[in-house]
Formats: structure tokens, sequence, C-alpha cells
């Protein structure tokens, strides 16, 4: 044995290929938001990632299918769209050591465009593995192999609209012109469109056609004036409200409140704006001989007092009737009887303020919005300064 020699001996070691790959999935990394790469061929890949542009941050994670040899360096980045420039991806680089395979957290935000595509945009962010990193398996898949190339659908924060901006819901109350009357009311609307069009939008103003049902109750096919009929709003000017004045018609023979709405057709050339259907608002008309308010005030159990009191008191409207009219019913009950009049019911003189505006904006505005009434043997609006409330 001492004179024989040892040749190495020969081995062949088998290895298996390292899959590498990435799973993307949901923010609780719970549901695969991109097809796996080891899904069975034939796997259908899943709709786009919706994430809501302005509004929404969307979340999500990337794990490595398999544990890393070496450390890799990803970057996460949107490939040669606008939002490649805008978007914000947080972290901008992450460096995972060697033999991890838990999941990371990105997070994205799209700004708003103020534009309305045709449809929405559709982008991918891919997920670079920086030159550099040492496990090869996974540099050969920078930036979009091994399903690391997520598709999000950007939904539109912007849609596309002509708004009445009156502060009042879309909706505007106005007195029907009376024979007392010394002028006429009339009230602005203020139209803007809802989105930056990419062409010039022009809206065609007029009271809508209506039908025989609407006649019906109606019993006219005109209750409107409208100042003006026209309005055009550019890429530039499209969000500084255009006004409108309006005021009612009044009929002899027509007794009630009524509804009539003002309607706008849009051309342009801007394929979103030109495809949208008519648009009608509607405007409140409070007729002569009835009301469209009532100011009712609490019960009280003789209606005498002994001396003045801060008592609340209820304004109701017909429904969707928001802003102010002139025209009220007052009602006062002592001991749960309805009186005729104030001055029976012992409120002789009755002073008091009332608003129609939001309640966010109730307690926050000038006096000079805020009305005040004073009642002796009728309603009328005083001067502030000259009968200051205490």
């Amino acid at each position: 044995y001492n004179g024989i020699s040892s040749s190495p001996p020969n081995m062949t070691i088998l290895e298996t290929a390292n899959a590498a790959g990435w799973y993307i999935r949901n923010a609780d990394n719970t549901e695969f938001i991109v097809t796996p790469p080891d899904a069975p061929n034939g796997t259908l890949p899943l709709e786009p990632w919706k994430v809501n542009e302005q509004i929404e941050t969307g979340i999500y994670t990337i794990t490595p299918t398999t544990a890393l040899c070496k450390t890799v360096t990803l970057r996460p980045y949107i490939p040669d769209t606008d939002y490649a420039r805008y978007a914000t991806i947080s972290p901008r680089q992450v460096t995972l050591e060697a033999g991890f395979f838990g999941p990371t957290k990105f997070k994205v935000i799209f700004p708003r465009n103020y534009n309305v595509p045709v449809t929405n945009d559709i982008v991918q962010i891919w997920h670079d593995v920086v030159y550099g990193t040492d496990d090869p398996d996974y540099l050969a898949l920078s930036p979009n192999l091994g399903g690391s190339a997520l598709p999000v659908e950007i939904v539109e924060y912007d849609v596309a609209g002509l708004l009445l901006g009156n502060g009042a819901e879309n909706t505007v109350l106005i007195d029907e012109p009376c024979s007392t009357d010394v002028t006429t009311q009339v009230s602005s609307l203020g139209f803007t469109l809802s989105s930056a069009p990419s062409a010039t939008v022009v809206v065609s103003l007029s009271e809508m056609n209506y039908n025989a049902t609407q006649l019906a109750i109606l019993k006219a096919n005109k209750h409107l004036v409208l100042g003006t009929t026209s309005l055009s709003f550019t890429p530039n000017n499209w969000n500084i409200p255009q006004p409108v004045m309006v005021s009612a018609i009044s009929y002899d023979n027509l007794t009630e409140a009524r509804t009539a709405y003002v309607c706008g057709d849009m051309t342009s050339d801007d394929d979103v704006y030109q495809a949208l259907n008519q648009t009608c608002y509607p405007v409140h008309i409070c007729d002569c001989s009835g009301s469209c308010g009532l100011i009712s005030f609490d019960d009280h159990a003789n209606c005498t007092f002994a001396a003045d009191q801060l008592n609340n008191t209820e304004i109701t409207f017909p429904p969707s009737m928001k802003q102010l009219s002139s025209c009220w019913n007052i009602s006062a009950t002592c001991g749960g009887i309805q009186v005729a009049s104030l001055s029976a019911a012992g409120h002789d003189p009755v002073m008091t303020n009332f608003t129609t505006l939001p309640d966010s904006e109730a307690y926050s505005v000038s006096l000079d919005k805020v009305q005040r009434l004073f009642y002796t043997t009728q309603w009328s609006v005083i001067d502030k300064l000259e009968l200051p409330l205490s």
C-alpha cells in the first residue's frame, strides 16, 4: 500500500437552477395583483391593479420567489410616460440581504393631471435590479422579467361635466315677480367645468323641453328668463365661474311653488366633453300666492314672557330648496294650539336672526350674510345696527 499513489476522485455536482422571480401582492401580502411567474402555463394575466389618482396611496408588496443567494438592490420606477416624472414611489431603492425571502412594501401616489382621457391611463411599475447586485439569477431579471412588472390602471380623479357652483348643492331658489315688487328678483347661476378640457368647450343654455307629465304639473312650457344662453370655457379658464342671470316668469293662474330646469348642451373638440349628455339643473320658483319656507317658533305653555328670551327657531324648506327666499309662512303655537298671529300669541315685537347657509358656514360667516327679521304687525328685514340683538 505504501507504493500505491491515489488519484483525485471525479465528482459531478448537480445544481437545480435557481427559479428566480418576484411575487407582487396587495398591501396585506395576501392576494396576488400580478400573475406569479411560477403559475401554470395558460394562466391568464390578472387585471391591472387600480389606484385612484390623487386621493389614494397605492400600497403593494414584492417578495422574491426563492431566498436570495447574495445581496440584491431593487429600484422601482415607471418607464416612458408622463407619470415617470410626476409619480411618487417610496422607498426609491431597497437592498435585500442574502438569504432574505420576505415581503418588501412600496407606496405609490399618482398626481392629479386635471385632464380626463377617454379611458383611464394604464402604466407599468418596473423593478430594476441595480447593476452591481451580487446575485446573478436576480440580476438577469432586470428590469421587468420574472413577474417584476406591475400594470397599474390610474383611476381618474377628474370627471368631465358642467357644475353649478352656487354653494347650494346644484339648486337655486328664486321668487316669482309679484305686483307689489319694486324690482324683479334675479339670481346668478355660477357655472364652471369640473375638469380641464383639452379644447374649448361651448355650453348652450336653455330651459328644458318639458314632457307631457311635467307640463301637466307646471301648466306652462316657459318659466325662466336667462340673461345668457352661451358660455365658452377654455383649458385656461375652465374653473373660473361664469355668471348666468335667471329670473322667473309670473303667471296669474299659477299659485303654487314649482320647479323649472335650466339645461346645458356641450360641444367641443375634446372627445370626452363632446360625448357628454345634456345636463339639467333645478330652479325652484316661489309663487306670490304661497310660500317657499316656514318659520316655526318653539311651542310655549302660554307665550307670555317676563323678559326677553332667545328661543330656538326652526326654518324648514320643501325638499332640495336650500337658498334664501323672501316668501315665508310664520307659525306660532301656545300650549300646542296654533294661533292666528304672533301679536295674539304675545310675541309683539319679535326679532330673530336666520340664515340658510350650510351649518359648516353658518357659525363662521360675516354678519352681513345673516338676515334679521323684526315683527310687529308684519315681518320686515331690519338694519342690524339699528336694533342689535342682545
